[in-house]
């Protein structure tokens, strides 16, 4: 599945109660700091794509069943301490 970070942070917000910002920054303001950090211009091409990953052949040859992604995000932040 794909989220966006505002959604994985819903998830957290909501399944494990922690804080997290609920301020978007607009892609605009991202793509001006850009020209000034040269880091940030890294993530410019990738601004508003969603990206899909297929996963049938896992499932087809592994017999793999993939988990529901907002329990793999709390999952996560569990082994992270959060």
């Amino acid at each position: 599945g794909f989220m966006w970070l505002a959604e994985v942070a819903d998830v957290l917000r909501t399944r494990l109660g922690v804080k997290v910002p609920t301020r978007r920054l607009p892609d605009l303001a991202v793509r001006v700091v850009s020209l000034f950090d040269k880091e940030l211009r890294q993530v410019v091409p990738e601004l508003g794509v969603r990206t899909v990953h297929q996963t049938t052949a896992a499932a087809t040859t592994l017999g793999w069943k993939p988990r529901p992604l907002a329990d793999t995000i709390v999952d996560c932040a569990r082994s992270l301490g959060a």
